[in-house]
């Protein structure tokens, strides 16, 4: 009896250390940088089959696995925004089960991914044992505050990445942000911790894409217009009266990031099914004391209030008024912008 317990100590020790020193699964699974969409996309289908990635309306989730650790995190392809082409980029957003809900950004109007410290520390342990030491560390800081939320204290975010540099890709470890803190450093919470898979020559092939793409933009792609409401009154026997406010213009198109200070536009009415009823053309704004920008960082639309009230008479005679009196009192008149001509704010006209 004696020698079997002896016998049991070693063992146990040798698998205790087996599960320590166990590499983390390759979370390129079967994929490689560059491959052809078809490919990458069957690769994909094929890891969601297996139960490898899990997929849920059009969400993928993976956990990087170490032993009997795991992480768990949300995965994109191509998170540069070109949703098509070859394999580009795969980035994955870690963020732990159950905290991963908890905080909610009101600025970008968006639940946060989340992970405590103790598993950032543990997953960049795990990134060096798999890869080696980093080639290259990068400091970066974003400019942005998270708005007061119950108790809990916000920072502003600081950032860091690592990165490695392999033959045929670039791996990238972004340490993420701190947006909860205490005495306890167990306790501190990060945000856009991620980790991201590149190809070679990423920033150069996103380029060719942004060009291509921006030889094709036109002023409607730019700028889009929101209405706040719509009307039309009665003013005498022979007039009637056209009453909207325009209260939004939203900057898209990320390939270009020029600042845009004037829009002419026509104001279009339509029925249902979108077709012409009325066009006011050649509404002109200038926006030189609020320039509409596009953030460079998030690539998302900035939302400008431009308030401004139209009043268009019209004669009992004219069919385009009567028609849109007849759409708007079925509430089935329609209201949206043709932008026709913008300027930059470099001064060049483009449309």
């Amino acid at each position: 009896m004696k020698y079997k317990k002896i016998a049991f100590i070693p063992i146990s020790i040798l698998l205790l250390l087996i599960s320590c020193n166990s590499k983390m699964e390759d979370p390129l699974i079967n994929f490689k940088l560059s491959e052809s969409r078809s490919i990458w996309k069957k690769n994909l289908d094929n890891n969601i089959i297996k139960g490898i990635i899990k997929e849920n309306q059009n969400k993928y989730k993976y956990y990087f696995k170490k032993g009997e650790d795991s992480i768990s995190s949300f995965v994109e392809y191509n998170a540069d925004g070109y949703d098509f082409g070859n394999l580009r980029s795969i980035k994955f957003a870690l963020g732990q089960d159950s905290t991963n809900k908890i905080f909610y950004n009101y600025n970008f109007n968006e639940t946060l991914i989340v992970l405590d410290s103790a598993s950032v520390y543990k997953f960049k342990s795990w990134l060096i044992a798999f890869y080696g030491s980093p080639d290259d560390t990068i400091k970066s800081g974003i400019n942005n505050y998270l708005n007061h939320k119950s108790d809990y204290h916000y920072f502003p975010f600081s950032s860091g990445a690592l990165v490695w540099e392999k033959d045929k890709y670039d791996v990238v470890f972004n340490q993420g942000g701190l947006i909860k803190s205490s005495n306890n450093s167990e306790k501190r919470i990060y945000t856009g911790t991620a980790l991201v898979f590149k190809m070679k020559n990423y920033k150069r092939r996103i380029k060719q894409i942004g060009d291509s793409i921006r030889n094709t933009l036109r002023p409607n792609d730019l700028i889009k217009v929101n209405f706040n409401f719509l009307r039309i009154n009665k003013k005498s026997d022979y007039k009637y009266e056209l009453f909207f406010e325009i209260y939004d213009f939203l900057r898209f198109g990320k390939e270009e990031l020029r600042k845009v200070t004037n829009v002419n536009m026509d104001i279009v009415l339509t029925d249902e099914f979108d077709d012409e009823i009325l066009r006011i053309k050649n509404s002109k704004f200038d926006l030189k004391d609020n320039p509409i920008k596009l953030d460079p960082g998030f690539h998302q639309p900035n939302s400008y209030n431009f308030r401004k009230n139209y009043y268009i008479n019209g004669s009992l005679e004219s069919k385009q008024i009567l028609k849109a009196k007849q759409l708007y009192k079925n509430d089935r008149l329609k209201i949206r912008a043709d932008v026709k001509a913008i300027i930059f704010e470099d001064g060049e006209i483009f449309k």
